[in-house]
């Protein structure tokens, strides 16, 4: 059950995250032509990570009581990951 709690607070940071980037991507006409590409080379590197979140959260999912904290710790280690990589893009590109 509390593995259950877990992955689902996951999957909604997901989902919070994904609304910001949505918003994010809605202003991206509104960002300068000289800064398109990195604004391109965040969007797809967050793309990546999200992807590989999504791996983990579905890992966990396939995880025994044995190897969950070890599969736990690498999900959380995606997730900050993730998160880092957002906060600077929205720093960087909501303005």
């Amino acid at each position: 059950m509390k593995d259950e709690l877990y992955i689902s607070k996951l999957q909604s940071k997901l989902r919070e995250w994904d609304g910001k980037l949505e918003e994010l991507k809605a202003r991206s006409g509104m960002i300068k032509e000289e800064t398109k590409s990195d604004y391109e080379e965040k969007m797809e590197n967050i793309k990546t990570k999200r992807e590989t979140a999504m791996q983990k959260i579905e890992e966990l999912k396939q995880t025994g009581d044995q190897a969950w904290d070890e599969v736990k710790e690498g999900t959380e280690r995606a997730f900050q990951d993730l998160k880092i990589s957002i906060e600077m893009a929205l720093d960087k590109f909501k303005r």
